[in-house]
């Protein structure tokens, strides 16, 4: 049965145009398919789509973790010697959410927990459309300072998420990873793209979209959330305009709306937020454009492949990849870098994104605990009696705390929704989050379990609410140990 696995996904390669035949696949998709509410260690899946698109090369395979979600990314090089481009992001359930690109076709393949596989074609679009920026000043070169850390701000219409009916979290990553990926490939170092939260808004597409009024429509609504999550950029995924813009930005500035329809288009929206123009001439005359060599175009001229123009690259028919005078997007990412990573410092403490769309959801995050001579012993607390107990207690009734948690709709009311939460120490049993017994373990790991479960929001309004849920996590024995825990969360109901 592991097999039947194997042979529809290759079937939607082989739909898609990924590969021209299948060997016989001798390992199964993910070792097992998880169902359990409790997170596992997601599966590497780089592996099983190098062999079923018959490839024998990988070229800048990447390989991390956010979220803790398993993010992959490379171009395999295929019997035929042809590239195809791709991004796996792969959640603790061991969900798979990935973006191919195979000469100028660019597709979504995702495979539910529970083995339902999906192709999704991406439209085709000429990125060179003169409707996709909104000119701006460039702001001028800065200090550059150690990494910069690019805080993304995520936010989708119902609309979009609706239509892509993905995992939100997931989709997000997977965009951010084109970008990351588009910067490794291009030799632009010393930048990292973090996921700062995400956002679902009920947004009416006629305002929301990828027009000018769209962007500035999103800029304004993101706004609140973008300072109390301490992000730097935003991204939107809606719907297009009339005009059929695969998205639009602000040049030099920090927001970009992205059609649902267009899997890379936001590596190409957001070069224009860095500051660059499509092929040169169109701007100015300076170096901050995109690149067509003819044969290859790169990400802001053209977008077919994932490199932004870089003189000192030469593509796989040995031509250069930009150029000093007129197509450099690699400098300017290097001198637009500490701007675009530093509108708000990050939150203190960890940062875990919840997400749940119409269904019961449940997540666990772990913390870790200082290393102590003594066994673990600790819990989580909430900043506000409002919301839930704010002390640790040897003792609480219960098997879980009930959290309540103001939450802003569209309109910017807040809504009580109510969650559960949980906590292990040590990897014992799962009592109340407040629950300060110790645990007779070595382990030094304390885990919070949140539960959105819908029947515990019988008097909720349909709709879709957004906001910052924050705990304590708390040990024992060390008063000095008490990280802030910060949950961006999204519920749709």
């Amino acid at each position: 049965m592991k097999y039947k696995y194997h042979l529809s996904i290759a079937c939607l390669l082989l739909a898609s145009g990924f590969l021209q035949a299948v060997d016989v696949i001798e390992q199964p998709l993910t070792e097992s398919i998880i169902r359990t509410t409790i997170n596992k260690k997601p599966q590497r899946n780089m592996d099983f789509f190098t062999r079923i698109t018959e490839s024998n090369k990988v070229i800048s395979p990447r390989s991390y973790y956010e979220q803790e979600y398993l993010i992959e990314s490379g171009q395999f090089i295929n019997k035929e010697k042809k590239t195809i481009s791709f991004v796996i992001v792969t959640s603790p359930q061991n969900e798979i959410t990935s973006i191919v690109e195979n000469h100028g076709q660019t597709d979504m393949i995702t495979v539910s927990a529970d083995g339902k596989e999906n192709l999704m074609r991406g439209r085709n679009r000429d990125f060179l459309h003169g409707e996709d920026f909104i000119v701006g000043n460039v702001p001028p070169p800065g200090p550059r300072l150690g990494m910069a850390e690019i805080k993304i701000l995520a936010a989708y219409s119902m609309t979009a998420l609706n239509n892509l009916n993905l995992d939100p979290i997931a989709y997000a990553l997977a965009q951010l990873e084109t970008v990351s990926q588009g910067l490794s490939n291009s030799k632009i170092s010393g930048i990292k793209l973090v996921l700062g939260g995400v956002l679902i808004l009920n947004t009416n597409d006629e305002y929301y979209n990828t027009s000018e009024t769209g962007v500035s429509n999103w800029q304004a609504t993101m706004e609140p959330f973008r300072a109390l999550y301490k992000t730097d950029i935003n991204m939107a995924i809606a719907t297009v305009n009339n005009s059929g813009n695969a998205g639009i930005a602000y040049v030099g500035g920090y927001t970009s709306v992205n059609a649902w329809e267009y899997p890379t288009a936001f590596r190409h929206e957001l070069g224009h937020n860095v500051g660059g123009n499509h092929c040169w001439p169109e701007g100015s005359e300076d170096y901050k454009h995109g690149h067509n060599n003819g044969r290859s175009t790169t990400i802001l001229c053209g977008n077919d492949t994932p490199y932004y123009s870089n003189p000192n690259l030469v593509d796989g028919y040995g031509l250069p990849l930009g150029n000093a005078d007129r197509a450099d997007m690699a400098r300017l990412w290097q001198e637009q870098a500490s701007r675009m990573a530093s509108y708000n410092s990050r939150l203190e403490g960890y940062k875990f994104i919840f997400t749940s769309v119409k269904k019961r959801h449940a997540k666990t995050f772990d913390v870790s605990l200082p290393l102590l001579n003594t066994y673990p012993a600790g819990g989580f607390v909430a900043l506000s009696a409002v919301v839930g107990p704010t002390e640790l207690q040897a003792s609480p009734v219960g098997d879980y705390t009930t959290l309540n948690v103001p939450l802003r709709d569209m309109q910017n009311v807040n809504h009580n929704v109510v969650l559960r939460a949980q906590r292990s120490v040590g990897g014992c049993i799962w009592g109340p989050m407040n629950q300060a017994t110790a645990c007779n373990s070595t382990e030094r790991n304390l885990t919070l379990h949140i539960i959105y479960e819908p029947d515990d929001n019988p008097l909720l309004p349909a709709g879709a609410y957004n906001g910052l849920l924050q705990l304590r996590a708390k040990e024992v024995n060390d008063a000095n140990f008490n990280p802030l825990v910060n949950l961006p969360l999204s519920i749709v109901k």
